[in-house]
């Protein structure tokens, strides 16, 4: 019975609650739930695709990235696996710290929500999380 009572909690409850605050989730999940049976080289085909979605988002709108992206000709357009990304800086914590205005894509925005390591290695790092994040991260949460 606790079984039964917790599919139907979670099915007719809270996703429907989740979605509500979190518009986007469970068009992830689905999205989760597909990919679960894919295979090896669609996966590896679909995080490098979603990569190079990211790193030219980034480029476009990151004064930083545009910046390190140039400075190290680094072309993300060009990205065709992993070992592209060998000449590129990786971002410390101390550039997050000082850059981290230069980091963001413009002013903030209200479905931005502020979140910080847990500073186990000093002082904790600011992070700022767009709502599609915090989409993602639920649906992930969900297939546990």
């Amino acid at each position: 019975m606790n079984r039964a009572w917790d599919g139907l909690r979670r099915k007719a409850i809270y996703r429907p609650w989740v979605e509500h605050i979190r518009p986007g989730c469970v068009r992830h999940w689905r999205e989760l739930r597909r990919l679960e049976s894919a295979s090896r080289d669609a996966l590896a085909a679909r995080q490098l695709q979603r990569l190079r979605e990211l790193l030219i988002w980034a480029g476009a709108h990151s004064p930083f990235y545009r910046d390190r992206f140039r400075e190290s000709g680094f072309s993300p357009v060009a990205l065709r696996g992993l070992e592209d990304l060998a000449g590129l800086p990786a971002l410390t914590k101390a550039e997050l710290r000082i850059e981290g205005d230069r980091l963001l894509p413009g002013p903030r925005q209200p479905d931005w929500m502020d979140n910080a390591s847990g500073g186990s290695t000093g002082e904790p790092v600011r992070l700022l999380q767009d709502a599609n994040y915090w989409s993602e991260s639920q649906a992930a949460q969900w297939l546990m």
